[in-house]
C-alpha cells in the first residue's frame, strides 16, 4: 500500500492491519473494525494512505469517510488527497479531477471519489464502495451521553448503512470507550443477526492469546510508546480508562474504584496546601453534604490535613472555608456546573473567597478515575489520627458511581488531585 513517499516502514500491527485492509479492497472481507489504542497510528493508516491507494487502484470507486463531526472527517479527506497528488499520478497514471475542489471532498478523472461528513450528517443520494467511519466518539462526554450513543447508533442504521450495496465494505476505526458505544452495539447486534465483523483488537498491552502473537505484557509498539510509558500513561488516566481505551476493554460502574488506603505518621517538609470544596444546596437531612479538603501537596504526593462536612447554609460553609484559607492562604477550588455558579458567585461577592473553579464536564464516577489511580498507587497518604478519617474512608472505600449514598468527598478528592495538575493540562479531561 502507498505510503509517505515509500519510506515508511510498518511496525507489525501496521502490518497486521495493512493485511486486513487489503482484504477489505479485494472484497474478501465485508466487514472490519478496528479498536487500537490512540496515537498508535490506526486512523493514519486507515484515513489518510488506504484511501489515497484505494482509489488509485480502483479509481471508478466510491469511498465515503464519516468522523464524529464534519471539519475531522474534512481534514482526512485533505490528508489522502494530499497523498494522491504527491504519489498516485507518478506510479499509478491516475489523476484527480482538477475542477473539483472542495475541502476534503475530491474525484478522479474516472469518477471515483472521496467524500467525508461528520456522523450524523446526511449523506442523501451518494453510495459507498467502501465506507469508513474513524472515531465516531470524540470525547469521554459523548461516550458517556446515553443521548448520544443512541444518535450514533440510529445514524449508522437510517444513513450509513443505507449507502451500503450487498458489494460494498464498511470500516469502523475507534477507540473503545464504553460497553455500550458504536462498536459494542454492533456487535452484540451482530451475535443476534449473524453480520459478521472482523475485528482487528489490538490491546496496548499483549494479553494472553494475542493476535500478534505477543508475549503477555509486551507493549504494542514499543519503538514509540515503551511498556514503561505506557504504565505511566495508565498511572494518569486510572485504571478505567485504562482499561477501555488501552486494552479495548471496556467495563461499566459499579465495581471497586479505591483500593485499601496509606496513612502518615508526620508530615514532610515543603511543598503547597491546598484546599477543595464541593457544594450542597439544603440543610434538609436527605441533602448532599458541603464538604471542604485540606491536602499538603509535596512533589506528586498528596497529605490529607483536614476534611469537613455537614449540611449547612451556605453562609455557614462560606465561614467555614474563609477560616481555611485565612490558615492556609491558599485559593479554594471546586468543581461547579450550571447550578453551583450562583454560589460561587456570592461566595466570593458576598465574602471575598478566592475560589478556582473548573467545570463540571463528567459525572463523579469519571471525574473520580485519576484520583482513584493515584490513591491505588499509594500516592495519597491519610493521617492516622484524626476523628474525620473513618468517615471519610466509609465514603470512599464504597464508592462505586452507582447509586451511592452520598459521593461528595470523592469529588473534593477528586479536586485536590486536580489542583495538583494545576500547572501542567487536568488529567481528568480526557478527550
Amino acid at each position: 500500500m502507498l505510503s509517505s513517499n515509500f519510506t515508511w516502514k510498518f511496525p507489525k500491527h501496521l502490518e497486521y492491519l495493512n493485511s486486513k485492509l487489503l482484504q477489505v479492497a479485494s472484497g474478501k472481507i465485508k466487514r472490519l473494525m478496528i479498536n487500537m489504542p490512540p496515537q498508535h497510528g490506526k486512523s493514519e493508516f486507515t484515513s489518510k494512505y488506504f484511501p489515497a491507494w484505494y482509489l488509485a487502484t480502483h479509481p471508478m470507486n466510491k469511498l465515503i469517510l464519516a468522523s464524529y463531526e464534519t471539519s475531522f472527517a474534512v481534514s482526512w479527506g485533505r490528508k489522502a488527497k494530499e497523498v494522491f497528488d504527491e504519489t498516485v499520478p507518478k506510479y499509478y497514471g491516475v489523476k484527480r479531477n482538477q475542477n473539483i475542489n472542495v475541502q476534503g471532498n475530491w474525484e478522479t478523472e474516472q469518477g471515483g471519489s472521496m467524500y467525508c461528513v461528520g456522523v450524523g450528517g446526511g449523506i442523501t443520494g451518494r453510495g459507498a464502495n467502501i465506507f469508513i467511519i474513524d472515531d465516531p466518539v470524540k470525547n469521554n462526554e459523548q461516550a458517556m451521553s446515553t443521548v448520544y450513543r443512541d444518535k450514533t447508533l440510529d445514524w449508522y442504521q437510517s444513513v450509513a448503512s443505507t449507502r451500503l450495496s450487498p458489494q460494498s465494505a464498511i470500516i469502523i476505526i475507534m477507540t473503545r470507550w464504553h460497553v455500550d458505544d458504536l462498536a459494542g452495539r454492533l456487535l452484540k447486534q451482530a451475535e443476534l443477526d449473524g453480520d459478521k465483523w472482523e475485528v482487528v483488537n489490538l490491546p496496548a498491552i499483549a494479553e494472553h492469546n494475542d493476535p500478534l502473537g505477543r508475549t503477555p505484557g509486551e507493549a504494542l509498539w514499543e519503538a514509540r510508546y515503551s511498556k514503561k510509558i505506557l504504565e505511566e500513561r495508565k498511572r494518569q488516566v486510572g485504571d478505567f480508562w485504562w482499561s477501555a481505551m488501552y486494552q479495548q476493554q471496556p467495563y461499566i460502574k459499579g465495581g471497586k474504584v479505591f483500593k485499601d488506603p496509606v496513612f502518615y505518621d508526620k508530615l514532610p517538609d515543603g511543598g503547597r496546601t491546598v484546599i477543595a470544596v464541593d457544594f450542597a444546596y439544603s440543610t434538609k437531612t436527605y441533602s448532599d453534604y458541603s464538604v471542604a479538603g485540606v491536602a499538603k501537596i509535596v512533589d506528586d504526593q498528596i497529605y490529607m490535613i483536614d476534611v469537613w462536612r455537614g449540611q449547612v447554609e451556605a453562609t455557614q460553609f462560606a465561614t467555614i472555608i474563609k477560616g481555611y484559607q485565612e490558615k492556609y492562604e491558599s485559593p479554594i477550588y471546586a468543581y461547579i456546573g450550571g447550578t453551583e455558579k450562583g454560589i460561587v458567585d456570592f461566595m466570593r461577592k458576598e465574602h471575598s473567597l478566592n475560589i478556582v473553579s473548573r467545570p463540571a464536564r463528567n459525572d463523579k464516577f469519571v471525574r473520580a478515575q485519576p484520583v482513584a489511580s493515584a490513591w491505588n498507587d499509594g500516592r495519597i497518604h491519610l493521617p492516622k489520627d484524626k476523628n474525620w478519617v473513618n468517615i471519610f474512608l466509609q465514603e470512599i472505600m464504597g464508592f462505586t458511581g452507582v447509586s451511592d449514598l452520598h459521593d461528595d468527598q470523592v469529588d473534593v478528592l477528586a479536586t485536590l488531585y486536580d489542583s495538583l495538575q494545576s500547572t501542567k493540562k487536568a488529567l481528568w479531561r480526557i478527550t
